[in-house]
């Protein structure tokens, strides 16, 4: 699950189809990015409307990528 995305998404005060929709995808499309069930690593079209949406520099969703891996390897111990 992309908690970070989640929480930034929380912060705005947006729903999932919100977000959605400023992104230009549909609901379910979201829904899958945020749980990571569409993309295991995001690509760099995802990565940029996610920044573009969000004001979030691409550097910290790297950031962000990186730490979930981490605490997903860690659980996976």
């Amino acid at each position: 699950m992309r908690w970070w995305l989640k929480e930034l998404r929380a912060q705005k005060g947006w729903s999932q189809a919100a977000a959605a929709k400023k992104m230009n995808v549909t609901r379910q499309a979201y829904s899958l990015i945020e749980c990571g069930a569409r993309q295991a690593d995001l690509n760099l079209s995802t990565a940029q409307k996610i920044s573009e949406v969000y004001g979030v520099p691409l550097t910290k969703i790297g950031y962000y990528e990186q730490e979930m891996k981490k605490t997903a390897e860690s659980e996976a111990e």
